[in-house]
């Protein structure tokens, strides 16, 4: 578990719970998971990037299942826990959303 900004704002990315910001824009940093699963997967730095510019350019909206790492058509760049049509995990982020999160290597 991520320790939270020191302003104490608290949400969690991943169960959706909202308990304060889920972003510090004081302290620039994002806040804690109260939840965070063991299984997140991290996305490819460069798959996440191709996916963000083919979004930029085009009528896609390319997301990933941090669960799986599936990458799913019809999120919104901030799009949170939506639902995975292959692992059926509500665990799909939209591109940029995943980028704003830090889930990349």
């Amino acid at each position: 578990m991520r320790e939270p900004c020191m302003c104490g704002a608290i949400d969690c990315f991943y169960c959706g719970e909202l308990q304060g910001y889920s972003w510090c824009f004081e302290h620039r940093q994002s806040a804690q998971y109260c939840c965070r699963k063991e299984t997140v997967m991290k996305i490819p730095e460069v798959e996440l990037l191709e996916a963000i510019e083919e979004n930029a350019l085009s009528l896609t909206n390319w997301g990933f299942c941090l669960s799986c790492g599936e990458q799913q058509d019809g999120c919104e760049p901030d799009a949170r826990n939506y639902l995975c049509e292959s692992c059926e995990e509500s665990m799909v982020f939209g591109a940029e959303e995943i980028l704003i999160m830090g889930e990349y290597e």
